[in-house]
């Protein structure tokens, strides 16, 4: 099995999310050819944050995901990001000033959690 048959297992997994590559892609700061060339199997050199955005937001193996060995998650399973991978694909969906109303409400919420410590 090739990396772009696991990342569409992955994909294919979390198809509630109606994740596109094009919001994918946005996520990682790549080009839409970028992750359009790893699914057609013309890009089997991802790069680190790649793997580092599926381990994070899918709480995918990234070693898997490399290779092919391994678990297809990590500890937790899918079960473990499902939540978290619903309100980010929510968040996207936002207008790019209300992502950032988002993050300053978070940064807010964490600063009193600090305060009260």
């Amino acid at each position: 099995m090739e990396l772009r048959d696991r990342l569409c297992m992955v994909l294919k997994d979390f198809s509630e999310l109606n994740l596109t590559l094009g919001m994918i892609s946005n996520d990682l700061n790549h080009s839409s050819a970028y992750l359009n060339g790893i699914c057609n199997g013309s890009n089997q050199k991802p790069d680190e944050p790649f793997y580092d955005y599926f381990r994070i937001r899918f709480n995918v193996n990234p070693f898997w995901l490399h290779n092919g060995k391994g678990e297809m998650y990590l500890e937790g399973g899918k079960q473990n990001n499902t939540k978290q991978a619903v309100l980010f694909s929510k968040i996207l969906k936002l207008q790019p000033k209300h992502r950032e109303a988002i993050l300053l409400i978070v940064d807010s919420i964490l600063a009193s959690r600090e305060d009260s410590v």
